[in-house]
């Protein structure tokens, strides 16, 4: 069933109204330390460094069903290069910055960075991606 936000879906997972559900890893990490749920696999390529007990849903037996969440730094399309630029330095800064790297690893957060151009060719294989996922499955909006 389809929900409008995490929290909704955490509320029915906790109250047992549904099995299951694929939630970013942040959002449910403290409910699996504490044992309120149980985080089944992990949907990256690789186990999470924090929690090295929990296999990948490869290693689980689903091949070929992985995702990552990820977060991007956007402009408007006419933005100058320079400015561009500027901000793209900023950011990759900001992924070495030694408190932001401690909340993310709190958060098992693998903070990224990159190039404009890197992240252009991440959003064409992602929508090429996702979108062949949704007509396969013939998904439609609501």
């Amino acid at each position: 069933m389809p929900y409008k936000g995490t929290a909704p879906a955490v509320t029915d997972l906790l109250a047992g109204t549904v099995d299951l559900f694929f939630n970013e890893l942040a959002s449910s990490i403290e409910l699996h330390k504490s044992g309120r749920a149980r985080i089944l696999a992990v949907t990256t390529k690789q186990r999470v460094a924090s929690l090295p007990d929990i296999p990948t849903l490869a290693e689980a037996g689903v091949a070929g069903c992985e995702s990552d969440t990820w977060h991007a730094l956007t402009a408007p399309p006419k933005t100058p290069a320079d400015i561009v630029a500027k901000l793209n330095a900023a950011a990759n800064a900001a992924m070495h910055d030694p408190v932001l790297l401690e909340r993310y690893k709190a958060l098992s957060i693998s903070p990224g960075g990159g190039t404009p151009a890197e992240m252009s060719a991440f959003l064409k294989e992602e929508t090429r991606r996702w979108g062949d996922v949704i007509r396969t499955a013939g998904i439609q909006p609501q």
